[in-house]
C-alpha cells in the first residue's frame, strides 16, 4: 500500500502531524461556534490516541513522569473537581460532561509533551496555531454571515444553528483570536496581496461581531478599532519605519469600517420609511419585516448599554417610524413569514371586523426551535408600552384554526417586564371557527408587550406541518386610574378566558405545586414533549442521564431578580452564590466545599424547575460553591502562575497571553470551572506547556 510517508520527507511529516494535532485541537476548541465541528474532531481525536500509544509505549513512563511534574498544579485542580463530583448528593450531567472535557484537555497537552522536545519545534507548533486560528475564525465568521443572511434573502429557510444552544458570547472567541492573529500577520507582511486578504478577513470578523448580539463582543471589538484609530494618530508623530508601515497595513480595514458604519448609521436614522422598504426589495430581502425586527433587536441590545430607560418599542418606532394599523398585518406588526389574506371567511368570521385583513401562517412560516420543538412567536410591537402600578391590561386577537391543522398550540400572550403573565389558547375542540382569545389582567408597573404563538411538538421545522392558523385585528386597551390608552381599537376587552391555565395546570405539575399567576417561557415548553436531536447527546443518554432527584437548600436565600441593567443579570446569580456560602455552608464546606448540589438550587431558584441547572456565572464564586477556601486559593495561585509564566515568555508568545485576556473577559461573566469552557482551560495550560519545553531544552543543553 502506498503511504503518504513516501511522498513526504521527515521534516514534512512532521509538519504535518503538526498541523493536524492543532486542528483536532481547535476543532474540539471552537465547537462551540459550530456544533458539527464535533464530528470531525471524534474521528481525528480517536486517531490521534491510537497513533500516540503506539509511538510512544518505549518512552511512556518517562513522559507521564515528565508531565505529572511540571502539571501537578493543573492535576491537583481537576482532582478537586471530579472529588466534589463524587461527595455530591447525586451525578449530574453537565459536571460529568465538564469532567469529560477536562480530560480530553489533560490529554491534548500529554500528546504535547510526548511530541514537542526542543524550541524549535514549539515555535513550529505556535507558529501553525496561529495560522489554523485565522482559517477557522474566517470559516467561523463565513458561516455566521452566511447563515444570517441565508434567513432573510432566501426563499427557503433552514436555520443552521438555531436548535444548537450555541452561546453567542463564547462563539465570538475564535473570531477575536482571528482578528488578533491577522494583526500580528500584518506587523510582519510586506506583501500588498497579503496586505489586501488580511484587510479583508478582518472585515468580515468585524462583520460577525457586530452581528452576533454580544454586548461583550460589542465592547470588545469598539476597544480593538478605538485601539487601531489611536496607533495611526501616534504614527503621524512618531515616524519609526516599522511602525508606519504597521498602520498602513490595516488602513483598508478602518477606511471600510468608518465607511459601512457610516453607511448603517445613515441609512437607519436618516432615511425615510419608504425608502428602506424600497432598498429591501432592491436588495432581494424575502422577509422585511422579520429583517427590520432582528437588526431593531441586535441594535437596541448595543443602544441599551447607554440610554438604558428607551423601551424597545420607541426604539423601534423611531428607527422605521411604520404607520401601525391592527387591521392590515403588512403595516408592520406581521413580522414572521406570512401571507396576508382579504376578504376573511370561515364558520363565525361575523366576529371579526369587516374590513380587517388576516395574518395567516402555515408551512412556509419561519420557525424558532426550542428543545425540539418549533414554533413562531410574532411579538407585537404596536402593543408595547409602559404602565403604571396595577394598571389594567385588556387585550385582544381574533384567531382562526383550519379543520386540518396538526400544531399543538395557538395563542394570545401577555408579558409584563419581560415574564409572561397570562396567556389564552385557541381551543382546538373547536377548529375551523373564528375564535376571539382574550386576556385582562393587572400588571406591575413597567413595561407590556403582546406576542402570537402557534407550534408544533417534537420537530425542529415546519415542513410537516398540515394546515394554517390566521390572527387578525389585535386590540389593547390599559385601563389606569386616570384614563384609558387605546392602541389598535376601541373596543373594551372585559372578557378573561383562562381554560388554557387549567390545561397548562394538568401537563405541567412541578413537585405538587399549584400554578397560580405567574407564567413563564420555561413553564410553557415544560409542556411540549423534549427531544435531543443530537446524535451523540442521544446515544450518551443511554448510559448517563440526568438524576432529577432534588436536594433543597434549608436556610432562607432571597435575592432580588428584577433585572434592568446591563449586570444585573449576573449580579443577582452572585448574589446568590455568596447567600448560599454564607447561609447555607458549615464551616466546613465553606473550607472544602459543598459539592455541586449548588447547581439544582439556582435552576429551581431562577428557571423554577428543579430539574434544571443553572450556576453563578463566575468562575470565582463557582469554584467557591463547589471546593471552598481551599479551591478559591489554589485557583488564585493557578491564575498567578498563569499569568507569571505568560509574562516570563512575553518576547515569543504575547499572543496567546492576549487569547487568555480576551477569553478571560469572555469567562468573568459566564463561565464556571477553572477549565469550563474548554477554551479557557487550553489557554491556562498552555503557559505551563511552554515552560516544560523550556525546561526540557535547558535540561538537554545542560546534558
Amino acid at each position: 500500500m502506498i503511504t503518504l510517508s513516501k511522498y513526504l520527507s521527515v521534516e514534512d511529516r512532521r509538519s504535518f502531524s503538526t498541523a493536524l494535532l492543532n486542528v483536532t485541537i481547535l476543532l474540539f476548541l471552537f465547537r462551540s461556534s459550530i456544533p458539527a465541528f464535533k464530528y470531525p474532531f471524534i474521528i481525528l481525536y480517536l486517531g490521534f490516541s491510537s497513533y500516540f500509544l503506539i509511538l510512544v509505549r518505549k518512552s511512556f513512563i518517562s513522559n507521564i513522569k515528565f508531565f505529572i511534574n511540571y502539571f501537578i498544579l493543573i492535576i491537583f485542580l481537576a482532582g478537586l473537581y471530579f472529588l466534589a463530583a463524587l461527595l455530591s448528593d447525586k451525578i449530574y450531567l453537565e459536571v460529568f460532561k465538564d469532567s469529560l472535557n477536562i480530560l480530553t484537555l489533560l490529554s491534548f497537552f500529554l500528546f504535547l509533551v510526548f511530541k514537542i522536545d526542543s524550541l524549535r519545534e514549539l515555535k513550529l507548533l505556535m507558529s501553525n496555531l496561529i495560522d489554523c486560528v485565522i482559517w477557522f475564525s474566517v470559516i467561523i465568521s463565513l458561516f455566521g454571515l452566511y447563515e444570517y443572511c441565508y434567513v432573510y434573502f432566501s426563499r427557503s429557510l433552514i436555520l443552521l444553528r438555531e436548535s444548537a444552544n450555541v452561546d453567542y458570547n463564547f462563539a465570538l472567541l475564535p473570531v477575536f483570536f482571528g482578528m488578533v492573529s491577522v494583526l500580528y500577520k500584518l506587523s510582519k507582511t510586506g506583501s500588498r496581496k497579503e496586505v489586501i486578504v488580511y484587510n479583508l478577513f478582518l472585515f468580515i470578523q468585524s462583520l460577525e461581531v457586530f452581528f452576533s448580539n454580544s454586548r461583550r463582543g460589542f465592547i470588545l471589538i469598539s476597544f480593538i478599532i478605538i485601539l487601531l484609530f489611536l496607533i495611526f494618530v501616534l504614527s503621524l508623530f512618531y515616524k519609526r519605519n516599522n511602525f508606519v508601515a504597521f498602520v498602513k497595513s490595516y488602513n483598508y480595514y478602518l477606511i471600510s469600517i468608518f465607511l459601512f458604519f457610516t453607511c448603517l448609521f445613515s441609512f437607519v436614522f436618516a432615511t425615510s420609511y419608504s425608502f428602506k422598504q424600497k432598498i429591501f426589495e432592491f436588495a432581494g430581502v424575502q422577509r422585511i419585516s422579520v429583517f427590520q425586527q432582528d437588526i431593531s433587536q441586535r441594535v437596541f441590545r448595543y443602544y441599551l448599554m447607554f440610554e438604558r430607560e428607551t423601551s424597545f418599542s420607541s426604539f423601534y418606532n423611531k428607527i422605521w417610524t411604520p404607520a401601525y394599523d391592527v387591521k392590515d398585518p403588512d403595516s408592520g406588526w406581521g413580522t414572521r413569514i406570512h401571507k396576508t389574506v382579504f376578504p376573511l371567511t370561515g364558520e363565525n368570521v361575523e366576529i371579526v371586523p369587516a374590513d380587517a385583513k388576516g395574518y395567516l401562517m402555515d408551512s412556509t412560516c419561519n420557525p424558532y426551535v426550542e428543545n425540539g420543538n418549533a414554533y413562531s412567536y410574532t411579538e407585537l410591537y404596536l402593543i408595547n408600552q409602559k404602565v403604571k402600578e396595577n394598571d389594567t391590561v385588556n387585550l385582544s386577537v381574533y384567531c382562526y384554526v383550519s379543520k386540518d391543522f396538526n400544531g399543538d398550540w395557538a395563542s394570545i400572550i401577555l408579558t409584563n417586564n419581560g415574564s409572561w403573565i397570562a396567556f389564552t389558547n385557541y381551543n382546538f375542540e373547536r377548529k375551523g371557527t373564528w375564535q376571539k382569545l382574550c386576556i385582562s389582567e393587572k400588571c406591575k408597573k413597567g413595561e407590556i408587550s403582546s406576542s402570537l404563538y402557534f407550534s408544533k411538538a417534537n420537530v425542529t421545522d415546519f415542513s410537516s406541518l398540515i394546515g394554517h392558523v390566521i390572527f387578525a385585528n389585535p386590540e389593547c386597551k390599559v385601563i389606569s386610574n386616570r384614563n384609558i390608552i387605546e392602541i389598535g381599537g376601541n373596543s373594551l376587552i372585559t372578557n378573561y378566558i383562562n381554560e388554557s391555565v387549567n390545561r397548562l395546570t394538568e401537563m405541567v405539575p412541578i413537585q405538587n405545586e399549584i400554578i397560580t399567576e405567574s407564567f413563564t417561557p420555561i413553564l410553557f415548553f415544560k409542556a411540549l414533549s423534549i427531544q435531543d436531536k443530537d446524535p451523540i447527546r442521544k446515544w450518551a443518554y443511554q448510559f448517563v442521564s440526568e438524576d432529577t432527584t432534588y436536594h433543597s437548600y434549608k436556610s432562607n436565600i432571597s435575592v432580588d431578580t428584577i433585572k434592568n441593567a446591563f449586570f444585573d443579570l449576573r449580579y443577582v446569580r452572585w448574589q446568590f452564590a455568596w447567600q448560599i456560602f454564607t447561609k447555607e455552608f458549615n464551616w466546613r464546606q465553606k473550607v472544602f466545599g459543598g459539592g455541586f448540589n449548588f447547581l439544582n438550587w439556582y435552576g429551581y431558584y431562577f428557571l423554577k424547575d428543579r430539574t434544571k441547572t443553572d450556576y453563578p456565572h463566575n468562575p470565582f464564586l463557582y469554584i467557591l460553591l463547589y471546593s471552598g477556601i481551599l479551591g478559591v486559593s489554589l485557583y488564585l495561585f493557578f491564575l498567578y502562575k498563569v499569568f507569571y509564566f505568560y509574562l516570563k515568555y512575553r518576547k515569543e508568545y504575547w499572543i496567546f497571553f492576549v487569547f487568555f485576556l480576551i477569553t478571560f473577559f469572555f469567562c468573568f461573566f459566564s463561565s464556571g470551572n477553572p477549565f469550563d469552557p474548554p477554551i479557557m482551560g487550553f489557554f491556562m495550560i498552555l503557559p505551563f506547556f511552554i515552560h516544560s519545553v523550556h525546561k526540557k531544552s535547558t535540561s538537554k543543553l545542560n546534558l
